[in-house]
């Protein structure tokens, strides 16, 4: 069974695709929104220059690299096919200069066109499975016009999603083809499916579901391969298609992971606080809210974190019991059409089978819930209308009219609810303005409303009334994430209230405020005390709670309590490289250089493959006048990244300290065009140093006061340079 669509049945798919395109037009003008500022936009607004999306790294960088590398100081997943998309794509069409960031239009056509050929590959998919070209037309428009998949097309970072499917619809397509061949084509067929499917696991993760549907569906699929003398099941294809790619998706993934720890924040997901019997109750709900969005994709969020979707409260909850028999009589329902309608046991399968990775049934990630999910799974909704156009294509002509103004209907719905949200999602600010006033009970929406506005008041230092009405925004959306929850004891929102307070702090210090200096402090050291305190605190939260009362300690000079929360709060999220790079900054301001030493000698072994520890390093040990790690570790690094400009510019410090100005000089000039801010701290006092051991006091000089004024500069180092700059004025 397999049709043979016309050409008029090819026009009405392109005018579908076109139409596709077209809802999405709009989000072309979108700026890097939520998490596109961290995994896409380079540099990422975490600081990091994003390397391994801004150009090309080499195929091995990607596949042995996690999620974020170069990007976020901490990752969590593996997904180097996505990564490697963005790469490609700023590869193609590169910022216009090394300096300028990038931007996201590209970015965006890309997620579009991705989708658009989702869109034909579901039509590819469904023209197997019956002899009418109609049902593929309808399950494309289905496709292509869902509203719930609006989220993975408009978000840039969603591209995981739609490759995901992509790759994995190819890999089933080229499995078909091979159990249909025999000889070379049928190997060549099989490897084509193998690469696609390596790189569908590489999209993401829960990409692995594909290695269970593509045989399913071979095995129920009544095409060509239905022929007695060629088997559903051949060893070959299979092992080349399936197999091979599983297990060396597996063994990678092993290996970027085996000494990273997996965490999921309660934000996030609450069932990680849950226990089994309200994990598997509110699991079920979610399934089957999900089910229901794929029906009717109307009323859409952007979080369904913390408190936006309220846990099961047990087994005769409504909810579940509704969405328990729902789902019980959908899986029934599909196994007993296994034999005469296999297009809706597939829809099934693959609602169910890609569902169940992302729906915490089997274990726990890192949501519990995202619209991005289930980008695959409702393309079950393909199969089952595909299956109605077929049978409604036997009934009366009433009926049919009836129905296709009724999908109609649904169509044009569906699709004027994606061209509002892209609207929705133009930039942060305006995404997260509209989910803290449409979801007040989401505590990540009120938190990264209220973030926005920090973001804006810190750029302007909170000065004049608009840096008053962000602190005030700042802080009321602050206060409504902490009573998302009855005892207002939540953690996170306490860790932002109490960080709030000192940056407050540190603005009466700057006015020379004494009394509100004291106010404040003692603010934020009661907020971390009650988050510390609080029954919802897990060992990561300690992380920056530790670390934010170290600040108070530092100011007040009480050295000994800094350094033990520095060491809490390492031991609290050591898999995050800041917080020892923290401890090891403690050790050499007081002057503790064998600690210092031994703190980044720890870091650069457990983050053996992040380059800018080992950059961070070693500036510390030139800080600290450990000459002996200084090149030890500068020589380590050489060998991990040559040619970087900020190894060539600590080579140049190098020789300056061994007396070759000149040298130092010539290697730094040709360092300094490529290299990103922030430099190594003694960048510009080397360069003076050297010029005027040379005898260039007034170049020297230039130097420093060209570059004393720069707000990157740290207090330590612009003292230092003030001190030289004393010293050289002095000298004839």
């Amino acid at each position: 069974m397999s049709s043979n669509p016309s050409s008029s049945h090819r026009i009405w798919l392109a005018a579908i695709l076109l139409v596709v395109f077209g809802v999405y037009a709009r989000s072309l003008a979108n700026e890097f929104t939520y998490d596109d500022r961290h995994y896409v936009m380079s540099p990422s607004d975490s600081g990091m220059r994003n390397e391994m999306v801004r150009e090309w790294q080499g195929l091995g960088r990607y596949l042995t690299s996690y999620y974020g590398a170069t990007a976020v100081p901490v990752g969590r997943n593996y997904r180097p096919t996505t990564v490697m998309s963005f790469a490609l794509v700023n590869a193609v069409i590169p910022p216009a200069d090394n300096e300028a960031p990038t931007g996201p239009v590209a970015q965006r056509i890309t997620n579009i066109l991705l989708h658009v050929l989702a869109t034909w590959l579901v039509a590819a998919v469904v023209w197997r499975l019956f002899t009418s070209p109609w049902p593929g037309i309808v399950a494309a428009a289905t496709f292509g016009l869902h509203a719930l998949r609006s989220d993975p097309v408009i978000s840039i970072v969603g591209r995981a999603e739609v490759l995901k499917f992509v790759f994995g619809a190819v890999g089933l397509l080229c499995y078909l083809n091979a159990l249909e061949r025999h000889g070379r084509a049928c190997l060549l067929w099989s490897g084509l499916g193998g690469l696609s499917l390596f790189l569908a696991f590489g999209a993401k993760e829960s990409g692995v579901a594909w290695a269970v549907f593509v045989p399913l569906f071979a095995a129920v699929y009544r095409g060509p391969i239905a022929n007695p003398g060629i088997p559903r099941i051949r060893p070959l294809p299979f092992a080349v298609t399936v197999v091979v790619p599983l297990i060396a998706f597996l063994a990678l993934w092993y290996q970027v992971f085996a000494v990273r720890e997996f965490f999921v924040d309660p934000v996030n997901n609450p069932l990680r606080m849950a226990d089994m019997a309200t994990r598997f109750c509110t699991a079920v709900m979610v399934l089957g809210c999900g089910l229901w969005q794929g029906i009717a994709p109307f009323w859409l969020h952007i979080d369904y974190g913390f408190n936006s979707l309220p846990l099961a409260s047990g087994w005769l909850d409504t909810r579940f019991l509704l969405a328990f028999v729902v789902l019980g009589a959908l899986l029934l329902g599909g196994l007993l059409a296994l034999r005469r309608a296999p297009a809706l046991f597939l829809g099934m399968a693959m609602f169910f089978g890609f569902a169940f990775l992302t729906s915490n049934l089997a274990v726990l990630v890192e949501t519990i819930y995202g619209e991005r999910l289930m980008y695959t799974p409702i393309a079950g909704l393909s199969f089952v209308a595909a299956w109605c156009t077929s049978w409604l294509q036997q009934g009366r002509a009433g009926t049919r009219r009836a129905v296709l103004v009724l999908f109609a209907i649904w169509s044009v719905a569906s699709g004027a609810m994606i061209v509002w949200r892209c609207g929705i999602w133009h930039d942060s600010q305006t995404l997260f303005a509209h989910a803290a006033a449409t979801q007040p009970n989401s505590q990540r929406m009120q938190m990264a409303a209220g973030r926005q506005y920090r973001i804006e008041g810190q750029a302007i230092k909170f000065a004049g009334p608009r840096g008053q009405e962000c602190m005030r925004q700042w802080e009321n959306h602050l206060q409504r994430a902490l009573a998302a929850h009855s005892d207002q004891n939540q953690p996170q929102p306490l860790n932002d209230l109490a960080y709030m307070h000192l940056i407050r702090r540190d603005l009466a210090l700057a006015a020379q405020n004494a009394v509100e200096v004291e106010r404040e402090e003692k603010s934020a050291e009661s907020l971390i005390e009650r988050a510390l305190a609080s029954p919802r605190f897990i060992r990561i939260n300690g992380g920056t709670l530790y670390y934010l009362r170290s600040r108070i300690h530092g100011r007040r000079g009480e050295r000994d309590k800094q350094l033990s929360d520095l060491i809490r709060s390492r031991d609290a999220d050591p898999a995050d490289p800041e917080r020892h790079l923290r401890l090891a900054r403690l050790h050499g301001a007081v002057g503790n250089r064998s600690e210092c030493t031994l703190t980044l000698r720890e870091a650069m072994q457990r983050f053996p493959d992040e380059l800018s520890v080992r950059l961070q390093a070693i500036d510390l040990t030139d800080l600290t006048g450990d000459r002996t790690s200084f090149e030890e570790f500068l020589n380590e690094a050489g060998q991990q990244a040559t040619g970087h400009p900020h190894l060539l510019i600590f080579r140049g410090i190098s020789l300056s300290h061994g007396g070759s100005h000149r040298e130092a000089l010539d290697l730094m000039q040709r360092a300094l065009p490529l290299a990103q801010p922030p430099l190594p701290s003694q960048t510009w006092i080397t360069i003076a140093t050297s010029l005027a051991a040379l005898g260039d006091n007034v170049q020297a000089l230039r130097v420093l006061e060209q570059h004393l004024n720069d707000p990157a500069l740290a207090p330590s180092t612009r003292n230092a340079m003030s001190i030289l700059r004393q010293q050289l004025s002095k000298e004839p």
